[in-house]
């Protein structure tokens, strides 16, 4: 017979665990017949355990239940509801724990700004980032990428760069998210011009999420050429750490010789993905030099010996 009161959370997480729904609603039973439900830990493991089997209306009626609410119970259900896409029952939850006295944490505010996003509510954004500042979280950089996100998601761009440039830190998803917000808003240039300021003057690594972003800016300008360049990029890069400033003479010169200091520059990437990578950027560089030629009157020959050329260095080189 269970008559300790600090064995209900441990026996109910580890009911979640085997994921046996059953027999953790039989455990909530059993802290109900022996009067257990003051105890505040127990009921926020009870809560947590009804929101992970997404009864979000059980899991609520335990915590209005509740005599004595902690933080942990505030925490319990508010990112239950924005885990589970419930954004606005989630914003409305923040409002009767601020006015209960709760004060969120860094995730909670992640959180919320992630619910606003999703529900296109500039209004309460701007809300949470006055109080942000309040109470002394804006140097957080979780949460001003998270502002970000939420202002380039409501399409307010002059926002974002405002709060892009008063931030102290910036990681690879501050200059992603505001690159992606001036590609999706048409500004490929800028988007383009953020993308070298990231890679000269920074010392952020590239990673996938850059990539998206500058491949959208490829698609608002409409350069396949570019995208193709960078899809290669991509190829070499592959269980590879290379260089943003390799990565930018690589985009920014369109130079095969950029390529050989790539493979040089890299000890782990098979040779198979490089000699995949160098073929799909090469076919631009070929195609351009040919293209530049073809426009010079009596210049047939030049074509195929500076193409014959390319071709030579490259493969030499592997």
């Amino acid at each position: 017979m269970l008559i300790d009161p600090s064995l209900f959370p441990c026996i109910l997480k580890a009911c979640m665990k085997l994921q046996s729904w059953k027999l953790c609603i039989s455990v909530h039973a059993t802290v109900i017949k022996k009067g257990f439900e003051s105890y505040t830990s127990i009921v926020n493991s009870t809560m947590d355990f009804y929101i992970k089997c997404d009864a979000r209306n059980s899991a609520l009626t335990v915590f209005e239940s509740m005599r004595n609410k902690d933080s942990v119970s505030w925490i319990v259900m508010v990112h239950g509801y924005l885990n589970q896409c419930a954004s606005e029952e989630g914003l409305d939850l923040i409002i009767s724990a601020r006015i209960a006295g709760f004060k969120p944490n860094v995730s909670t505010l992640v959180l919320l700004l992630q619910a606003c996003r999703i529900l296109g509510g500039t209004y309460d954004g701007l809300i949470i980032h006055g109080f942000v500042i309040r109470i002394g979280f804006l140097s957080v950089v979780s949460v001003q990428n998270s502002l970000l996100s939420m202002y380039v998601k409501s399409c307010n761009i002059e926002f974002a760069l405002v709060l892009f440039d008063e931030m102290g830190e910036r990681d690879c998803i501050s200059w992603s998210v505001l690159i992606s917000g001036y590609a999706q808003i048409g500004e490929a240039e800028v988007a383009f011009r953020l993308f070298q300021e990231m890679c000269l003057g920074s010392n952020v690594n590239l990673d996938g999420l850059t990539m998206v972003s500058i491949l959208q800016a490829c698609t608002s300008a409409g350069d396949i050429n570019l995208g193709r360049l960078i899809h290669g990029v991509v190829i070499c890069s592959l269980n590879l750490i290379c260089s943003s400033r390799i990565l930018l003479l690589l985009i920014c010169t369109r130079s095969v010789s950029m390529f050989i200091l790539l493979i040089k520059s890299s000890t782990r990437c098979p040779r198979g993905i490089l000699f995949r990578g160098i073929l799909s950027c090469l076919d631009w560089s070929i195609m351009s030099t040919i293209s530049g030629a073809a426009q010079e009157p009596n210049n047939h020959n030049s074509i195929t010996s500076v193409t014959k050329q390319n071709l030579t260095y490259a493969f030499c080189k592997l």
